[in-house]
């Protein structure tokens, strides 16, 4: 059986996304989502739920809402980091 931190990585990975852009789409950052995949912390049941509906969006859609679409970080934003 698939445990929550291995439904959360397939999901991310099924859709090319990476840990920030899963982050974005769902209101979290990064080093959360690393922490759900490498089972340090459990998500709470709400951020799970906001996974698998932007799983469930971008799954029923060829192309999902303008929304969803995670934005590249500009090169003024990169330098900022």
């Amino acid at each position: 059986m698939i445990n929550i931190r291995q439904q959360i990585k397939h999901i991310r990975k099924r859709h090319g996304w990476t840990q920030t852009q899963l982050a974005d789409l769902i209101g979290s950052n990064y080093a959360n989502i690393a922490n759900y995949e490498l089972g340090r912390v459990d998500p709470p049941s709400s951020i799970f739920m906001k996974i698998l509906e932007v799983d469930r969006l971008y799954s029923s859609r060829s192309h999902p809402p303008a929304e969803l679409v995670p934005t590249p970080i500009s090169e003024d934003r990169k330098d900022s980091q």
